[in-house]
């Protein structure tokens, strides 16, 4: 056993390695995107600035300025030298510290899964999105980016 201190608990592991299961996918858009390995399908719809009105917010949904894409969106875990600008802040910082900052505790930040555009994530699941990817006032286009879980569970 291995026994070592993340944040406030106590983490005991067995010593077996643990194995590398990166993946990263490209997203089609205007589409389901179903991927059986993790559980999840992520749907992307594009929708004009006065289509997205009155919807309600949800932690699973995101709505960015499609314009602001550069690459084609990929769903992927983290990779070393990923940059983020978490919403409310100015510049950019590596994805490590944001996971220090968040106190996100080590044995957790692999299991977190990212939508980036190339080496810049747009959003961390479950978390937070980019604030250079924000709808602004001069926002056009809109792309709805929605996650589900459990697609073994419904079947």
């Amino acid at each position: 056993l291995r026994a070592y201190i993340s944040y406030d608990n106590l983490i005991l592991k067995s010593n077996f390695a643990e194995k590398n299961n990166y993946f990263s996918y490209e997203l089609d858009y205007d589409n389901e995107n179903i991927f059986e390995d993790t559980n999840t399908i992520v749907e992307m719809k594009r929708k004009s600035i006065n289509e997205i009105n009155g919807i309600k917010r949800d932690p699973n949904v995101i709505f960015i300025d499609e314009e602001k894409v550069k690459q084609k969106l990929v769903y992927r875990n983290r990779n070393e030298g990923d940059v983020f600008s978490p919403f409310g802040m100015k510049g950019s910082k590596k994805l490590k510290d944001y996971f220090i900052n968040e106190k996100i505790p080590k044995e957790e930040r692999a299991r977190l899964h990212l939508i980036a555009d190339g080496k810049e994530i747009v959003w961390v699941i479950g978390r937070r999105m980019s604030d250079r990817y924000k709808i602004t006032d001069t926002t056009k286009k809109v792309l709805v980016i929605n996650i589900r879980r459990g697609i073994k569970d419904a079947e």
